[in-house]
């Protein structure tokens, strides 16, 4: 009976371990593909987000620098606590100091052409330990002109997974921060002080200026804006590349 039973046992034997390669090819397949998402865990996510978030639709905005012009000779000097700038004189002689409690001074009263000073404020600073993902630039501005540079074009898959999580956090913030920035957009960076010039593309009339002091935590904004129609970026530099602060002291609390 052993005789009988002993060629069906090896035969089912062989049979099951015929299977075996198969069932190992597998295994090996799905580790293959475990390791690789981890390993581009990163990539996915990146490829998720463009793919499902419509993450990748945002164009870089070039940024120029902001032309150094001197004001013309028959401008006015304007000084509000430690800012120092400089402004057309019909601009300058029309002043409304925060009449509706904005914390902003205006230029310009009916005129066509408004200037608005926003006041000063001091800059928060975090404790938390700098992050690869979170700190890329010395200032703000500077961190603000390059999410207005990330170009959702730029991923390569050769990519290390911090560059790709890095690229796509950049990618997920300029999706929040400058949509309809229109190019290019106009940067000061000198060795105390940073700033930006931009103008939205639904608000062509309208300018905006983000500054912001490297030797003390303070920052601020103007904006400008031309009732006539789309605004002349050449007054608007002038202003912009006039406006000086002073750390010693604030005269605005």
């Amino acid at each position: 009976m052993d005789s009988d039973t002993t060629p069906q046992t090896e035969s089912k034997s062989k049979r099951d371990r015929r299977w075996l390669p198969y069932f190992g090819g597998l295994l090996l397949i799905c580790l293959i593909l475990m390791l690789t998402a981890i390993i581009y865990r990163s990539h996915l996510y990146y490829q998720y987000l463009v793919t499902y978030h419509d993450f990748g639709n945002v164009p870089a905005v070039e940024i120029q620098p902001l032309e150094a012009i001197e004001p013309p000779a028959d401008w006015v000097k304007v000084t509000e606590g430690n800012l120092e700038f400089w402004l057309p004189p019909d601009i300058a002689s029309a002043r409304n100091a925060d009449e509706d409690g904005i914390g902003a001074v205006l230029y310009g009263g009916d005129g066509d052409r408004i200037a608005a000073m926003l006041n000063p404020e001091e800059r928060w600073v975090s404790d938390a330990p700098e992050s690869d993902d979170l700190v890329w630039e010395p200032t703000t501005i500077r961190q603000l002109a390059k999410l207005y540079q990330t170009n959702p074009n730029d991923f390569r898959w050769s990519m290390t997974s911090d560059e790709a999580a890095s690229h796509g956090y950049r990618v997920v913030l300029a999706h929040t921060f400058s949509p309809g920035i229109m190019n290019p957009a106009e940067a000061r960076f000198e060795e105390e002080f940073d700033g930006l010039l931009t103008v939205l593309s639904d608000k062509p009339d309208m300018a905006i200026f983000q500054w912001e002091s490297k030797t003390c935590p303070w920052e601020g904004q103007f904006m400008f804006r031309d009732k006539t129609g789309d605004i002349d970026r050449q007054w608007v530099r002038i202003v912009c590349a006039s406006i000086r602060f002073r750390c010693e002291t604030n005269d605005n609390n």
